[in-house]
């Protein structure tokens, strides 16, 4: 991983913005001796963002992925994000992009390039959170990025939470993140308790909503049968935001029934009891130090908890 940093390093100097995609599969970050690593921005959710957000590229250059396509699919937005905008593929993600980087490089090495400066703004809270303050999805993120431990797996699923763990993580200890890649609710538990099989020795942090949680929950059971090293930051906003984001994008004003239908509210769930039911130790908290403190015993002690963070 640092030689294709080094790599990258040597080509970033002439380029405008190193931007990742919005969902990628696994995404390692951390900072090493020789120099921070460039942080990659991400590109925004709402296709009619990265539309804008890529207007500007002159060209386009592809590392190891597609070009970007929309999450859902809207009569007003093209799927294809990146349509009039001039693309150059340099690896797929099936080739070796670190091949492809060095012998851009020894390509380039008889040009001048100029010290490296790209960057890409990365929007957050960055001030410190009281303890007193309530839970939100900017909060959330920051405590769950400020408490995570060193080398930790990090399954993320759910906007609430999604955009501020990743800005108040950019500079945090040495972590990968794993993401919801293809619109498929429900995977962010499964995806920890694999990951956690898969990297014993690592503990796994999953940021995970609520509604999404509900798909997939008996995984905490599996969780508990295991012994898995696993602390589950469930955000319980009592909805499927989602759903409402989706249908005011469409225009539809929701009423009485679709408000049933994506509340979690009547009845309540009850996280504490059913991560308890499952085996899993389980506590509800309602502020930011609450919040902390409950992420950092968490962490600190071996098998599956749940630490239920309520929005509001």
């Amino acid at each position: 991983m640092r030689s294709k940093l080094v790599a990258a390093q040597y080509l970033i100097g002439s380029v405008d913005e190193l931007v990742a995609a919005h969902s990628p599969e696994r995404r390692q970050r951390d900072l090493i001796e020789v120099g921070d690593r460039p942080e990659f921005g991400r590109l925004p959710y709402f296709p009619e963002d990265v539309v804008a957000a890529l207007s500007t590229a002159a060209p386009l250059v592809l590392v190891g992925t597609k070009s970007p396509v929309a999450f859902f699919g809207y009569r007003e937005h093209p799927s294809a994000l990146a349509e009039g905008v001039a693309t150059l593929t340099l690896s797929t993600g099936e080739e070796d992009s670190y091949a492809a980087l060095v012998a851009l490089d020894e390509e380039l090495s008889g040009l001048p390039v100029g010290a490296s400066t790209a960057t890409v703004s990365v929007g957050g809270q960055t001030a410190a959170l009281s303890d007193e303050q309530g839970l939100d999805g900017w909060t959330i993120g920051s405590v769950a990025a400020e408490t995570m431990p060193e080398d930790a797996i990090v399954s993320i699923e759910g906007g609430t939470v999604g955009h501020s763990f990743f800005a108040a993580s950019q500079n945090g200890p040495r972590h990968s993140v794993l993401t919801n890649t293809g619109g498929a609710i429900g995977q962010g538990l499964p995806v920890a308790f694999g990951a956690s099989l898969a990297a014993p020795r690592r503990r796994v942090v999953a940021i995970q909503s609520d509604g999404s949680a509900q798909y997939t929950v008996q995984a905490l059971w599996s969780m508990a049968l295991e012994g898995t090293d696993i602390t589950v930051v469930l955000v319980s906003n009592q909805k499927y935001g989602i759903l409402n984001t989706e249908l005011q994008r469409l225009g539809h004003t929701s009423g009485d029934l679709a408000n049933s239908l994506t509340s979690l509210t009547n009845p309540s769930l009850d996280w504490c009891a059913t991560a308890r039911g499952y085996g899993v130790p389980s506590s509800q908290v309602h502020s930011v130090g609450e919040l902390r403190a409950a992420l950092r015993r968490a962490h600190a002690v071996p098998g599956p908890t749940l630490v239920e963070a309520v929005v509001g």
